[in-house]
């Protein structure tokens, strides 16, 4: 906010130069798909894994609140990780594995319900 204005040009003059402040990237960019990769399917292990973990208290805690809580807390994750600018493609796989997470549940659970569909 500080920042003096820039040099306005004067009439019939050239028009000054502002310098461009271009930087190299911070790291490479096979280093954040790797980190990418990793972070979405940690994310799908996490929470469907807690679900295969907690069916053995076979109630509601369990099966479906121990997962959503998961699920909430990588969400609040990948929110604050999107406000900066070098993390927005870690809270974009985070997202992408709560997706994944989430039908892998629904399949499961569509299978070992016994539901048909058409039928």
């Amino acid at each position: 906010m500080n920042e003096p204005l820039p040099p306005q040009p004067e009439p019939g003059g050239p028009a000054p130069v502002i310098p461009l402040e271009y930087a190299p990237p911070p790291r490479p960019a096979w280093v954040t798909v790797v980190q990418c990769f990793f972070t979405c399917g940690l994310t799908c292990a996490d929470i469907v894994g807690c679900g295969f973990l907690f069916i053995s208290a076979r109630g509601i805690v369990g099966v479906i609140l121990m997962p959503l809580i998961i699920l909430v807390v990588m969400a609040i994750t990948a929110v604050s990780l999107q406000r900066m600018p070098d993390r927005r493609a870690l809270a974009a796989s985070i997202w992408i594995g709560i997706g994944l997470a989430v039908l892998l549940e629904g399949v499961c659970w569509f299978g070992l319900s016994g539901m048909r569909i058409g039928g």
